[in-house]
């Protein structure tokens, strides 16, 4: 915007005020413009933010609601385990010649959260929407944090696997061996519980 003097000199204080008013007036009309110009722009920002974190959530509870369906698969493998162990420490012999031990977990994102926060269009969304969103995230978040000591504890009882699958097991292998496993049982449990309670939580945000 560009303000030029008058190409005349004022002849009275009334055609000074004139000027200055009708300078003033076009100043407000042109702010009026701008702020409703960046108003609408914060204002779509925030709306295909809202959409697309929407998106996200709803593909992100699809594969969670999908991790708990695998829970009893990987349930009957750890049981497996543990009875083949317990037979062997029992009598020395197992009718089961072959364990099955793996993790198959949705990939949650959280791109579009974190998109929205570093353009800044959360601070242009309501208050009560950035709420919902922030606590979906922050379970999503303990969700898979328990999801990685799953993996980790997993990769410990696997090591283990060739040496109790020797022609003879020694006894401490094979406890140590249970004793993995029954941390990976505890590990399934709570993954239950925060797989269901996420699940909710996304039902819930949807739904508002």
């Amino acid at each position: 915007m560009e303000v030029h003097r008058p190409h005349s000199p004022f002849h009275s204080w009334r055609e000074f005020a004139i000027e200055i008013a009708t300078i003033v007036i076009g100043v407000l009309i042109a702010l009026s413009f701008e702020g409703a110009r960046e108003w609408q722009h914060y204002r779509s920002l925030a709306r295909e933010a809202r959409d697309m974190i929407v998106r996200e959530l709803t593909d992100n509870r699809n594969l969670v609601d999908a991790d708990i369906k695998n829970g009893a698969k990987r349930d009957d493998e750890v049981r497996d385990a543990l009875r083949y162990v317990n037979d062997q420490l029992g009598s020395g012999s197992s009718s089961i010649h072959a364990l099955s031990l793996k993790v198959e977990w949705g990939d949650l994102r959280r791109s579009a959260w974190s998109t929205a926060e570093q353009m800044g269009a959360l601070g242009h969304m309501a208050y009560s929407d950035v709420q919902r969103y922030a606590a979906a995230h922050d379970l999503q978040d303990l969700y898979q944090s328990q999801q990685h000591r799953s993996f980790e504890h997993l990769t410990d009882a696997l090591v283990m696997v060739p040496a109790v699958f020797d022609s003879a097991p020694s006894r401490s292998d094979l406890e140590r061996f249970r004793d993995k496993l029954l941390v990976m049982r505890a590990d399934l449990y709570i993954e239950r519980q925060l797989a269901q309670q996420l699940s909710d939580r996304y039902a819930q945000v949807l739904k508002n």
